[in-house]
């Protein structure tokens, strides 16, 4: 081989080396940015993973809150209602007794009766009337009772009986019981203003 081939090889060979060098440091580069890619496709993702786990985990929690929560409040209820129950009966049995020292007393007597007549007045049509009082009241409060009813342009005739507290009023077959057994009559009425009262003053004991 002559010096002038030899030289053409060298070149040549000199010239495949670098490119190859080339083409290799290109390939490593292209592996280097494919694997940086791949890299952070897969921090992405486990970091999407990480979050969606995160979300779902506060998403069960905030759920068993919720649960707990209306199991507590459904708790309280029938609790509420309980005491609710117990307190109606208690009060329930005590109004006749509360009603009959209502009676009794002079104030609560002549608003209890005055509210009768009014009541009377209202509804009874027949001006003839039959007043059925308990004992205790004075004479000077039978005046004011006749004088009540005339006022509302009815006449009365009244008499005493022996029941305990109240009085009823009859005109005809319409007859206004004011007596303890007619006011306590409505249970759902009755119920309805003893848990009023009972809102009215927070809770407490029956009257």
């Amino acid at each position: 081989m002559t010096g002038r081939v030899e030289l053409q090889v060298a070149t040549l060979r000199e010239r495949v080396e670098g490119r190859c060098a080339a083409l290799a440091a290109e390939a490593r580069e292209a592996a280097a940015l494919e694997v940086g890619g791949l890299m952070g496709v897969a921090r992405r993702e486990a970091h999407s993973r990480v979050a969606a786990a995160a979300r779902a985990k506060r998403e069960r929690v905030r759920e068993r809150c919720r649960q707990a929560l209306a199991e507590l409040d459904a708790t309280r209820r029938r609790s509420d209602f309980e005491a609710a129950r117990r307190w109606l009966a208690e009060a329930r049995e005590r109004l006749p007794a509360a009603l009959g020292r209502r009676w009794l007393d002079p104030a609560g007597r002549n608003g209890w009766w005055r509210a009768a007549v009014g009541i009377a007045a209202r509804r009874l049509v027949n001006r003839d009337w039959r007043i059925e009082v308990a004992p205790g009241l004075e004479p000077q409060e039978l005046v004011a009772l006749g004088e009540a009813v005339a006022r509302c342009g009815a006449r009365a005739e009244v008499v005493a009986t022996g029941q305990g507290a109240g009085l009823s009023i009859r005109a005809g077959q319409t007859l206004v019981d004011a007596t303890p057994l007619g006011l306590l009559a409505d249970s759902a009425a009755v119920e309805a203003a003893l848990l009023a009262a009972r809102g009215g003053r927070s809770g407490g004991a029956p009257p």
